[in-house]
Order: C-alpha cells, then sequence, then structure tokens
C-alpha cells in the first residue's frame, strides 16, 4: 500500500498514537513539511510511540528529517527503508530532537541534506 503526500506530512501524528499502534508494510512517499517541526512522511510528536515495522520512506521532503520527524516521542523502527528523502537543514532520513527512537534493522541509501551550515547535517539521522 502507498501513501503519497498531497503537499503535507503523509502522517501527522501530533496526537499522539502510542506503542499499539502499528504501521506495517507501507510506502511512504512524497510528502512535504517545511514548517518548523519537518517530518515529511511522518511527524512524530508529544511521547508518540507507534511500532513502524517493513515500511519504505522513498523521496519525502522537510525542513527537519525528511522522512520523520521525533520530537518527544519514541517510535520503534524495525526493518524499514529509507531512501532519497532530503531535509534543508537535518536528517536527511530522521530528525530526533529530545527523542528516544528505536531502530532495528534499517537500511538508509541516498539520504541528503541541503544546508550544511553551522549545526546542520546528519545525511541519515540527526539528533539534537
Amino acid at each position: 500500500t502507498i501513501l503519497k503526500g498531497n503537499g503535507s506530512s503523509v502522517i501527522n501524528n501530533s496526537t499522539p498514537m502510542n506503542a499499539n499502534a502499528l504501521l506495517d508494510g507501507f510506502t511512504i512517499t512524497q510528502g512535504v513539511n517545511n514548517t518548523t517541526f519537518g517530518g515529511g512522511g511522518i511527524l512524530n510528536q508529544s511521547s508518540a510511540s507507534p511500532i513502524i515495522t517493513n515500511c519504505t520512506f522513498k523521496t519525502n521532503t522537510a525542513l527537519k528529517g525528511g522522512a520523520l520527524a521525533n520530537f518527544s516521542s519514541s517510535p520503534t523502527i524495525t526493518n524499514c527503508v529509507f531512501i532519497n528523502n532530503t531535509s534543508a537543514n537535518s536528517g536527511g532520513g530522521i530528525y530526533n530532537e529530545n527523542a528516544m527512537p528505536v531502530l532495528r534493522a534499517c537500511v538508509f541509501s541516498g539520504n541528503s541534506i541541503t544546508n550544511n551550515q553551522g549545526h546542520n547535517g546528519g545525511g541519515a539521522i540527526f539528533n539534537t
């Protein structure tokens, strides 16, 4: 199943999903989020802790966390592929701020940032 962005984050998890929420086997693509939060594919906020497994994050873009942005959240991410996601500032694949995600057996390829100045960075993952 393909979940495709329409000019915003594909999944905006601001009313947090807990660990009972399972996202399994989706392709999350073409999400865009250029707000200060970011997360083109998925934006997790406020103690969100979904289980994300067997997903592909492809060609998502955001100010922070092209594919996935975590703010004070702790998702578990297993067997996922992050490919060709882009961030303007930090975390082409994943951006974590006060977050504690668990990643297992994930692949990162071709993720990038476009503005590598100052504290910006993390083509694959950026933690702050």
